[in-house]
């Protein structure tokens, strides 16, 4: 081999060198890529981990700050049960100091004629237990208002069964629906009374049962009673009406003059012929003139056969009399003496 030959050789063999160094970096790119990749993939897993680490770290101090709370407040539970139980036995003890010390000191009964009962009942009342002063107040209050059938206001809070609540002077107060009006009152419409201030009655006050009971009703029943009794008392007796016939009893009709007054035709006064009963000449709504009376005790007494003409009574037979002249009898000889025999 010459020279030439030899230097081709070798000039071929460095291309092949070349090449293979070239691919050999090339792939160490490639690697040191994929490692610096790989790298940053790990810092961020690092990361990662790290946060990770640090949370729980903090959950490990929250938790054990709250243990720690924990552990003082059942430290401080421990604390006032023992404190607690320590009162008590205070409390027993003082109790039992005060009950001795009551029976060493027992009312004592007069014994001089100078003392009087006032005294003795002074020494009891003493010993008697104060009552809750409040509520007790609140209670006599209704006793008071319900013996003297005082009005009671009270705003309606609430509905329960068959009825609404209230709370005067503080006390819970039941209003049956029956007593809410003059007229029925339905259970649903019970809501739309919640939020209003009625006047009421006590009709029922029992402290020891807890039951206090108020009507809007017996309210209501007064005020119309009173507003008919003024209207009453302005009909005066031999005035002339017109009403309507509102109902028929055995004994009468009664007749709405209006504006809530109503009057009793009596049988005896509705017809001057005589009737069995009064649906014989009369009918419910009937429209009727009527003369008052007489008005006594809150009640009017009307007439409609004082406005009628009385009937004409039948004139009697004339009557004869016959005078007698002699005897009226005639014998039988003066019979057969007139017929010539």
């Amino acid at each position: 081999m010459d020279t030439n030959e030899a230097a081709t050789a070798v000039a071929q063999e460095n291309e092949e060198v070349k090449e293979q160094a070239a691919q050999a970096v090339e792939e160490t790119a490639k690697a040191v890529t994929g490692a610096v990749e790989t790298a940053a993939e790990n810092k961020d897993a690092v990361q990662a981990a790290a946060d990770a680490v640090q949370e729980t770290a903090k959950n490990v101090t929250d938790a054990v700050e709250t243990a720690a709370e924990n552990q003082g407040a059942v430290r401080n539970a421990a604390e006032a049960v023992e404190e607690s139980a320590r009162k008590n036995a205070g409390a027993t003890a003082v109790a039992g100091e005060n009950k001795s010390s009551m029976k060493k000191r027992e009312p004592r009964i007069p014994d001089s004629k100078e003392e009087s009962m006032k005294d003795y009942m002074d020494v009891i009342d003493k010993k008697r237990p104060v009552k809750d002063d409040t509520k007790q107040i609140a209670w006599d209050k209704m006793k008071a208002a319900m013996d003297a059938h005082e009005v009671v206001e009270a705003q309606i809070t609430e509905v329960v069964k068959a009825g609404v609540l209230c709370h005067p002077e503080g006390l819970r107060a039941f209003i049956p629906a029956s007593k809410l009006s003059l007229s029925f009152v339905d259970d649903k419409d019970l809501p739309s009374y919640v939020g209003k201030t009625v006047k009421t009655h006590v009709i029922t006050c029992d402290a020891e049962e807890n039951k206090l009971v108020l009507s809007v009703r017996d309210v209501l029943r007064a005020a119309q009673d009173k507003e008919r009794a003024e209207r009453i008392a302005q009909v005066r007796a031999g005035s002339i009406m017109e009403g309507k016939v509102e109902s028929l009893t055995d004994f009468g009709a009664f007749v709405d003059l209006g504006e809530g007054v109503t009057g009793l035709v009596h049988i005896s006064r509705i017809s001057h012929n005589h009737i069995k009963h009064p649906k014989d000449v009369l009918k419910e709504g009937e429209t009727v003139r009527v003369k008052v009376v007489q008005v006594k005790d809150g009640k009017v007494s009307l007439s409609m056969k004082d406005l009628e003409e009385a009937p004409a009574k039948d004139e009697p037979d004339e009557k004869f009399k016959y005078k007698s002249e002699g005897e009226a009898t005639t014998s039988l000889a003066d019979l057969i003496k007139k017929a010539g025999f």
